[in-house]
C-alpha cells in the first residue's frame, strides 16, 4: 500500500554507499539538495535545511570553543520542538556524541545520566535553565543556546568524523536497575535511518511527526528521517 501511495519517480533510494560517513555529513548533503525546503516545524520555530545547517553549525561551534576537539559526550536539555533537532546536529558537527534530557525526567535520573556519560558540557535554552542548574550536580558547564549569536560563522566546519564515532547515548528505562547507557555509532544510526526510509518509500514530498521523547530509541528513526 505503501509503495502503490507514491509516484515511483518521486522516491530516491537510501542507497548502501551513503552510510559510510557521518550523520552530520549525511544531512550536509541533504541540506545542499533541498536547501530552502522546510525541514523541521514546531508551534514557536521552524527551520528550512539552510536555516537548519546554519544554525547547528553556530552551536557546533560553540561546543567547540568549550570543549575542544575530541570524541566525547555532550547533553542537552530541552523541550520537543525544532532547535532540539538543531542541538543535536550542532553536538555531531563538533565530533561529539549527544545524549538527550527529557525535561519530564526526575531530576534524580537526569543527573544520574550526566554523570554516567561523563558529559562534561550541558546544552539548555532559558526556559530550563533553572532545571539544567539543579540537575549539574557533578559540576558540568551549563551552555545556554538562547546566548549563542545564530548569524554568525554559519560556514560547515567539515570536520572529518568517521561512520564508526560514537553519535548517540540513549539510556534504558531503568526498571531493572540503574538506567545503562548504549552507545550508537553514526554508521548504526544512518542504517536505522535507512531501512526505514526504504521499507516505507519516504520521499522529498512527505512529512513526518515525531511523536516520541527523543531520550527513546523510537524516536531516532523520524529525528534522523530528514538526513
Amino acid at each position: 500500500m505503501l509503495a502503490d501511495a507514491h509516484p515511483a519517480h518521486t522516491f530516491v533510494p537510501f542507497e548502501n554507499t551513503a552510510i559510510d560517513q557521518s550523520l552530520s555529513a549525511r544531512f550536509e548533503q541533504q541540506a545542499a539538495c533541498y536547501p530552502d525546503r522546510p525541514a523541521v516545524v514546531s508551534a514557536e520555530l521552524q527551520f528550512t535545511y539552510a536555516e537548519l545547517n546554519q544554525v547547528a553549525n553556530c552551536i557546533a561551534r560553540a561546543v567547540l570553543a568549550r570543549l575542544g576537539e575530541g570524541e566525547e559526550p555532550v547533553a542537552f536539555l530541552f523541550e520537543e520542538g525544532a532547535f532540539i533537532i538543531a542541538a543535536i546536529l550542532g553536538i555531531l558537527k563538533a565530533g561529539k556524541i549527544y545524549v538527550p534530557l527529557d525535561p519530564a525526567f526526575p531530576h534524580a535520573r537526569m543527573a544520574y545520566m550526566l554523570e554516567n556519560s561523563q558529559a562534561r558540557l550541558l546544552l539548555t535554552n532559558r526556559k530550563h535553565l533553572s532545571q539544567a542548574h539543579r540537575v549539574a550536580v557533578g559540576g558540568q558547564e551549563i551552555l545556554n543556546c538562547d546566548d549563542i549569536d545564530v548569524n554568525i560563522a554559519t560556514g560547515n566546519l567539515n570536520r572529518p568524523i568517521s561512520a564508526e564515532a560514537g553519535a548517540l547515548i540513549l539510556y534504558t528505562s531503568g526498571s531493572t536497575g540503574p538506567p545503562k547507557g548504549v552507545l550508537h555509532s553514526h554508521r548504526n544510526l544512518l542504517v536505522e535511518t535507512k531501512n526505514y526510509t526504504n521499507d516505507v518509500r519516504i520521499c522529498p514530498e512527505d512529512r513526518l511527526s515525531q511523536c516520541h521523547s527523543c531520550s527513546f530509541v523510537n524516536s531516532v528513526r523520524t529525528s534522523m528521517a530528514l538526513y
